[in-house]
């Protein structure tokens, strides 16, 4: 189908392994829809109802789900292991709270403002993604590699994160609040004025990270990598400092160095 082909399609439809490339769904009703497998690369899913869709394996490579409704849609492998992929993709203010992203490609998606609340992307590619304002409280989101994306003011209180690689992601801003980010990769990473509050970042590295102004209040830090670390005006109070704690000797501003 054509960039300018309108689909009507409202009710349960079942799309499995169509080809829909270029296809205009936007504000089509397809709760409970089936397109498991199916082509929908540069589609038109903008405002579309997919609550508890089913697009596993999917390629919506590039497709428009702006503003969609995606809760608890599941957007995991196929049977044949092949990755839901929306590389590319835009979906700003989407809402995917419960939606299952196992595995899923993300890289350079635009997810400003989704609502990912709940939602589970273990080992999901997010890497140079925009996620700025976007909520992923309480998300699932184990070995995520979001190398280079921007989080912004982004919500990640709760997130499950451990052994995520953050590399040079830009979380300035950002709400992390009781994240488990164990064993994590920050090294590099912005966290200017990011809120840890009680986070555990236990066995992370934040190697040559930013964290002018973070809140590392009752933070877990052992064993963290801080070499080259800018912690100015950091809070660190009541924070975990103990094992193998590795620092640079030139902090500045409020950062305490352990005892």
């Amino acid at each position: 189908m054509t960039s300018s082909s309108a689909v009507e399609l409202n009710g349960i439809a079942d799309l499995a392994d169509a080809a829909l490339a270029g296809a205009d769904l936007s504000r089509a009703m397809l709760r409970g829809s089936h397109f498991d497998r199916c082509n929908l690369s540069a589609a038109n899913l903008s405002r579309a109802d997919l609550t508890e869709a089913t697009l596993t394996g999917a390629n919506l490579r590039k497709g428009n789900l702006g503003r969609a409704t995606l809760t608890r849609a599941l957007l995991s492998p196929a049977l044949n292991g092949a990755p839901a992929d929306l590389r590319e993709a835009a979906l700003d203010r989407a809402i995917l709270i419960g939606a299952d992203l196992s595995n899923a490609l993300l890289a350079k998606a635009v997810l400003a403002r989704a609502d990912l609340t709940d939602a589970r992307l273990p080992e999901a590619l997010l890497a140079g993604v925009d996620a700025n304002q976007a909520d992923f409280t309480r998300a699932d989101m184990p070995r995520v590699d979001a190398t280079g994306a921007s989080l912004m003011e982004a919500n990640l209180s709760k997130a499950e994160l451990p052994g995520a690689n953050l590399a040079g992601a830009n979380l300035s801003g950002a709400i992390l609040t009781g994240a488990n980010l164990t064993g994590a990769n920050l090294s590099g990473a912005i966290l200017t004025g990011a809120n840890l509050t009680s986070a555990d970042l236990s066995g992370a590295s934040l190697a040559g990270a930013t964290l002018r102004k973070a809140t590392l209040t009752r933070t877990n830090l052992a064993g963290v990598d801080l070499l080259g670390a800018d912690l100015t005006d950091a809070d660190l109070s009541e924070a975990s400092l103990f094992g193998d704690l590795q620092l640079r000797e030139d902090l500045t501003g409020d950062a305490r160095q352990p005892n």
